[in-house]
Parts: structure tokens; C-alpha cells; sequence
């Protein structure tokens, strides 16, 4: 009996065991069912998980390739960026050349403008003196003109008069003195003679030779040509030559003048002089020979 018992509890506790294996068993079942389960959640996971990686590979290679693209276009527009600001750089460059040159041209046009009006300020006074000028030169044009026309009157009132005094002249001046290149002297002399008395005795005895030329009275001629050259010394000795010389040419045969020269000999048949004079040194009249060569009045030296 108790082999029963114990072969009933060894059933039993087979049963039991076999229960328990298949209770273990029905969960295994269970396990490797939800294992199964898990697995195909796995695998389909992993299939998602595949995709998304493939999805993100893909994806990383698209982000990758734009970020190249990026960087590209970020190279291209740094690249650009760096031509243009290069470019700014030269035109910032030109704008300040162009602000100096301005300023420049500015100061220069400032300078130009202040002269500009410092030179119209030296027109208007320029044009203002040459209106003045103008005026100047019209009124000294219409003095000139009243000039020219009294200076015309006053010549041909000096043209009269000079006609009016060579006319008089001839009345009373010897002919040889009544040419042009004497016109200057006679009225010398006709001016000296109102003040000075060598001049008026000298003008006097020139008239006296006019006189008694044109008569036949030969002495008082010879007398009134010794008078004139005694006459001319030594005021105007300056002229005793060019005068002996005119008086020859007028002597028609009456008469000849002879003039010493100071450093000649001494003659005492044409000369007066002191005893021992030997060499003329002074000429203080002109000798006068007649018609025929003899001595009427004789030339005085020292």
C-alpha cells in the first residue's frame, strides 16, 4: 500500500511535474509566441529602422551634397564677395581721389572766384580810369585841337610877321645877309640890340653898310664896313669869318675885307699893332681894301 501510495505520490509528483512541464511549456509557447511576436517586431523594426537608416543615409547624402552645394555657394558668393568688396574698396578709393579732387577744385574754384572778382573789381577800377582817361584825352584832344588852331594862327601870324620882318629887313640889312641860313642871326641881333649896346652899335653899323652901298660914296662905305668889324669883337667873333667871306662875295670890285687869324705874322701894312708884336694873338677887327688893293682902314690885333 504505501508502495502504492508513494508509487500514487510518484505519479502524483509526475503529474505533477508533467504539469508543471507543461505548464512551462504553455509558456514557452507563450514566451516564444511573444518572442515571435517581439521578433517579427524586431524584424519589422529593423526593417523600419533599414528604411530610416536608409532614409537618413539617404537623406545625410542629400544634406551632405546641399551642404557642399552650400559651402559652394558660399565659396562662390565669399569669392564674389571679395571681388565686390574689392571693387567697393577701389570704388571707395576713386569716391575719396574724387572728394579730394573736388575739394581740391572746391579750394581752386574758391581761390579762381576770389580772384575773379579781385580782377573785376581791377576792370571796373580799369574801365572806370579808362572812361576817366577818355574823358581826359577828349579834353586834351579839344585842347590840342584849340592848340592846333591857335598854334596854326599864331604860326601864320609868325609867317606874316617873319615875311613882314624879312621885308623890313630888306630895307635896311646889306644884301649878303638877307639869305635863309642868316635869318637866325639877323634876328639874334635885332633881339640882342634892345638890351645890350654892342649889339645895337653892331646892328647900326650893319645898317650904315646897307646905306651907303647904295650910293657911290666908297668912303663912308670903307668907314661903315672898318665900323662893323670893329663892332664884332668880341661879342661875336663867332662869326667874322662866314661874315668877311659874304661881304667879298657882295663887294662887286668896291671893296675887299681881309681878317687876321690869331698865330700869324704880323703885317703892318694891313695891321695895326704895338711896336715887338710879332705873332697875332687877338683879332679885334677886320682889315678893308678899296677898288684897287690899297689899305683904307687896317685890321687891329694884340
Amino acid at each position: 500500500m504505501s508502495k502504492i501510495i508513494e508509487e500514487l505520490y510518484f505519479q502524483r509528483s509526475t503529474w505533477t511535474a508533467i504539469d508543471e512541464v507543461l505548464e512551462q511549456s504553455k509558456k514557452n509557447e507563450d514566451l516564444q509566441k511573444e518572442l515571435d511576436a517581439t521578433s517579427k517586431g524586431l524584424r519589422e523594426q529593423e526593417a523600419d529602422l533599414a528604411q530610416q537608416k536608409n532614409a537618413f543615409k539617404a537623406a545625410k547624402e542629400a544634406t551632405e551634397r546641399r551642404l557642399r552645394e552650400e559651402e559652394k555657394r558660399i565659396s562662390d558668393q565669399k569669392r564674389e564677395s571679395e571681388g565686390e568688396r574689392t571693387k567697393l574698396e577701389t570704388l571707395r578709393k576713386g569716391i575719396e581721389e574724387r572728394e579730394r579732387d573736388v575739394k581740391i577744385r572746391e579750394e581752386g574754384a574758391d581761390s579762381g572766384l576770389q580772384q575773379i572778382k579781385s580782377d573785376r573789381e581791377k576792370i571796373r577800377a580799369e574801365r572806370e580810369q579808362n572812361q576817366r582817361d577818355a574823358q581826359e584825352n577828349s579834353n586834351r584832344l579839344s585842347d590840342l585841337d584849340n592848340a592846333t588852331l591857335e598854334a596854326k594862327r599864331q604860326k601864320e601870324i609868325a609867317d606874316k610877321t617873319r615875311a613882314e620882318t624879312i621885308e623890313l629887313q630888306k630895307r635896311f640889312w646889306p644884301d649878303c645877309l638877307l639869305t635863309p641860313e642868316w635869318e637866325n642871326w639877323r634876328a639874334s641881333i635885332q633881339e640882342r640890340a634892345l638890351v645890350d649896346s654892342n649889339a645895337a652899335v653892331l646892328l647900326a653899323a650893319l645898317q650904315m653898310c646897307y646905306a651907303t652901298a647904295k650910293t657911290d660914296k666908297n668912303d663912308l662905305m670903307y668907314e661903315a664896313l672898318s665900323q662893323t668889324g670893329a663892332h664884332l669883337f668880341p661879342r661875336f667873333a663867332d662869326q667874322a669869318e662866314r661874315l668877311t667871306e659874304a661881304f667879298n662875295e657882295m663887294a662887286n670890285r668896291r671893296y675887299r675885307l681881309q681878317l687876321p687869324k690869331p698865330g700869324q705874322p704880323t703885317d703892318s701894312t694891313w695891321m695895326n699893332f704895338k711896336p715887338g708884336l710879332t705873332t697875332v694873338s687877338s683879332v679885334f677887327s677886320w682889315a678893308v681894301f678899296d677898288s684897287e688893293g690899297r689899305i683904307r682902314h687896317r685890321a687891329n690885333v694884340k
